[in-house]
């Protein structure tokens, strides 16, 4: 893990070097940060034979192959099943200092009627206020490309969300114990639209 931690560290780095040396000639690049939830032997939420882990690392995955904006890079947190703790999330985070951090996660419930998508953004941030409007934006996009419900935006203590430098948001995409949730979370015809309306709300950043 330390390895592979090493290696995104030093991409970071030579990607903000190679940025600093070309500012004068081409707009600086807009860096996301898409973090998927658990990995390695920390499944997540789980129904029957899904797991949280493998969803959000799916999407993440459709997230960065779909965008095609060369003005936009976009740096996954794991790209396998690994096992990355919190404060090495949060290294990387905060080394790349992106424009923004989304970490995707999936949720479950007793109730199987419990369904829909809920955003969270830090309590105590220095960046809390733009990721507030990054959040409401993203919401608004989401309302209105799918069906999901999308609860109101709520503030929570969360480790990503508190150490991030960087505005972060958590993107609770649904609950694996909701059949119709179920669908659209495994579905790749869905995950896909999902990762393009993401990217829509990443397009929209400004340098």
């Amino acid at each position: 893990m330390k390895i592979a931690l090493k290696i995104v560290l030093s991409f970071a780095v030579l990607s903000a070097f190679a940025f600093s040396v070309n500012r004068h000639e081409e707009p600086r690049k807009i860096q996301v940060v898409i973090d998927a939830g658990h990995g390695g032997n920390d499944s997540g939420a789980s129904f029957e034979n899904l797991t949280e882990k493998a969803i959000v690392a799916q999407i993440s995955s459709k997230i960065k192959s779909l965008n095609k904006n060369q003005n936009i890079e976009i740096v996954l947190t794991r790209a396998s099943d690994i096992p990355v703790t919190l404060q090495e999330r949060t290294q990387v985070i905060n080394s790349i200092k992106p424009d923004l951090v989304i970490s995707l996660h999936v949720s479950a419930s007793k109730d199987s009627a419990k369904s829909g998508i809920g955003l969270y953004i830090a309590k105590e941030n220095a960046s809390k206020d733009k990721a507030l409007q990054l959040a409401r934006k993203m919401s608004d996009r989401i309302k209105k490309n799918h069906h999901f419900a999308v609860s109101e935006i709520q503030e929570a203590p969360f480790y990503v969300l508190k150490k991030s430098e960087a505005p972060a948001i958590i993107v609770e995409l649904g609950y694996l114990t909701n059949e119709l949730d179920r669908h659209y979370l495994t579905d790749e015809k869905q995950q896909n639209r999902i990762a393009r309306t993401i990217l829509e709300c990443v397009n929209d950043l400004k340098p």
